[in-house]
């Protein structure tokens, strides 16, 4: 398919184009964070990246539950944490108001090219925030883990990544078959 951008609406559709390209953009810089703060759950589990939700530390590193944490551990686990809290919730709030803001510059009548692209840097500097934050704290929780914990901790994640790994293999191979059936039925139609 061939679009003419000579005419007015050619110009139109490469707009809608351009807008689904930012569009897409942004909820690509903006996914991580919104996952990282939905993921937090109520109760106990959650801080710990328990069942109810990964939380700052539990994205990063595997269960803690499986690490044997003593209490003291776990107490200095929930300060670090906790000690990131606030921004983190600051910085959801600032990435949903830009977010709103983009979303309603990108929808609007006329083209503001520089509102756009300033408020899509806008959600990538919140995003690195987030992601800085998160490094922050999961260097914290590390150094508060003994030397077996950490031993540990790499075991789990390798055995995470590996499953993970077997999953896409899986997916991917799905898809294969998917698309080659596909293909195969458009071979029968032309035909």
């Amino acid at each position: 398919m061939r679009i003419d951008l000579t005419g007015t609406r050619g110009k139109v559709a490469a707009g809608v184009v351009g807008l689904a390209i930012v569009g897409v953009s942004v909820v690509a810089v903006a996914h991580p964070v919104h996952a990282a703060e939905t993921q937090r759950g109520g109760g106990r589990g959650a801080w710990m990246g328990g069942p109810r939700g990964a939380g700052p530390a539990g994205a990063l590193l595997p269960p803690l539950r499986r690490l044997d944490l003593t209490d003291e551990q776990r107490e200095q686990v929930r300060t670090a944490i906790g000690e990131s809290r606030e921004a983190a919730r600051t910085n959801l709030r600032e990435t949903r108001a830009a977010r709103e803001a983009l979303a309603e510059a990108t929808a609007s009548a006329t083209v503001d090219e520089d509102r756009i692209r300033t408020l899509a840097a806008e959600l990538g500097r919140l995003a690195g925030d987030a992601a800085v934050r998160r490094a922050q704290v999961y260097a914290a929780v590390w150094r508060i883990l003994t030397p077996e914990q950490q031993a540990r901790a790499e075991e789990i994640r390798a055995e995470r990544e590996e499953r993970r790994n077997a999953r896409r293999e899986r997916m991917e191979e799905r898809r294969e078959r998917m698309r080659e059936r596909r293909e195969e039925r458009r071979e029968r139609r032309n035909q």
